[in-house]
């Protein structure tokens, strides 16, 4: 899934992009809601799938806090696009309608800080959910010497050697 992370961050990215910038209605309250809501459960779904495939196991706290994260960090910079626009420019230059030029400028600013973030979040969950505290190594050592205890007995073989 690691490979796959830029793919699905593209994809995320362009969807919810084209529907904020094209199909919404033109309130910057609806965009946030939007972008917001989706940008959580994009990051809750990341943070659940790596935990998830590596160990078997949810960390449900830490993936509402990646979850929390990438829905702070996705509404921040769209902010930032909204309203300051001068960092429009640079795209301006190019595009001349201003309302494409947002959406490409969004796009590539948001795409990029979530690529960072997502590969943040797929790592530290794997790290954090996936790790054996002493307890559950123990738990673990007693499974295997009852297991061991009730294993049969070997055969004496009896080997002859020839010379």
């Amino acid at each position: 899934m690691k490979k796959s992370l830029s793919s699905i961050c593209f994809i995320f990215t362009i969807t919810v992009m084209s529907c904020v910038s094209f199909v919404l209605p033109q309130k910057t309250t609806t965009h946030l809601i939007f972008l917001g809501t989706l940008s959580f459960i994009f990051g809750l779904y990341i943070s659940v799938s790596a935990s998830k495939k590596k160990c078997k196991k949810v960390g449900k706290l830490r993936s509402l806090l990646h979850g929390g994260f990438t829905a702070f960090l996705s509404l921040g910079i769209f902010s930032l696009i909204t309203f300051i626009p001068i960092l429009n420019k640079p795209i301006e230059l190019f595009i001349t309608n201003t309302h494409i030029a947002k959406f490409i400028a969004g796009f590539i600013y948001i795409f990029f800080a979530l690529q960072w973030i997502t590969n943040r979040n797929y790592d530290a969950s794997i790290k954090k959910v996936c790790s054996l505290c002493s307890a559950d190594l123990a738990d673990n050592l007693k499974k295997y010497n009852e297991y061991l205890d009730t294993a049969p007995e070997p055969k004496d073989i009896n080997i002859e050697v020839r010379d």
